[in-house]
């Protein structure tokens, strides 16, 4: 007897972009949920969005943190702590702030779209609009 095979493909697969316009038609795609990039490489993510006050706060608490260990003798376990709990809320905040600073320049949530990256999103969105057009 075979076993049953679930074959999963990448239509299986896509994640939720929600796509934001500016009033002079711009278009960009920010992931709904969890940022991996975030999580993993939190300072580069966002020197990458152009998140100036958040790279620093974060070097900032890195920082103090290590300063702090350094004037107890104090055990570097609970720095290892802060770090998995800032790569934490990263992973999950990090959408969000990058939707938020959109907003400052304008742009407004305008749909949301299935798709494997934000290039194949704004793709996709296009597409839609140009049917139902």
């Amino acid at each position: 007897m075979q076993s049953a095979r679930i074959k999963i493909t990448k239509e299986q697969k896509l994640s939720q972009y929600r796509i934001y316009s500016d009033t002079e038609g711009e278009l960009e795609a920010i992931k709904v949920g969890w940022s991996w990039p975030a999580f993993f490489f939190n300072v580069i993510w966002a020197l990458t969005k152009g998140m100036w006050v958040l790279v620093i706060t974060i070097l900032l608490i890195f920082l103090v943190a290590g300063m702090f260990v350094r004037m107890t003798d104090g055990d570097i376990m609970w720095t290892n702590g802060l770090s998995l709990a800032l790569s934490l809320i990263m992973g999950a905040t990090a959408n969000p702030l990058q939707a938020r600073k959109l907003a400052t320049y304008g742009f407004e949530p305008i749909a949301t779209v299935s798709a494997n990256s934000p290039e194949q999103a704004v793709s996709r969105y296009l597409q839609q609009n140009r049917q139902t057009a």
